[in-house]
């Protein structure tokens, strides 16, 4: 494993150990390896896991589509979403 070495202290690991994944006790990898998660199940995970440290709100939406996803796919139902809230708050 690489060691990181900076002015002021180490560095986490940006490839095995992100700081956006580590700040809850258990990597969102290792619970979803460990449930056997879907693909999709595991992004819903993965991306409420992180949005309040990388990315905020393209996180949460991120997850809901992936929420979308699963289910039309697994339940043959639509998530129909009011698209004209979040026009109201972007502008």
């Amino acid at each position: 494993m690489t060691e990181w070495c900076s002015l002021t202290g180490p560095s986490p690991d940006p490839i095995s150990a992100p700081a956006h994944y580590t700040k809850g006790g258990i990597e969102p990898l290792d619970y979803i390896m460990a449930n056997k998660m879907p693909f999709a199940d595991g992004n819903v995970v993965k991306y409420v896991t992180r949005h309040r440290f990388k990315n905020g709100k393209q996180d949460v939406l991120k997850a809901i589509e992936y929420c979308r996803r699963i289910l039309r796919d697994e339940y043959r139902t639509d998530l129909i979403i009011v698209e004209a809230q979040n026009d109201r708050e972007d502008s």
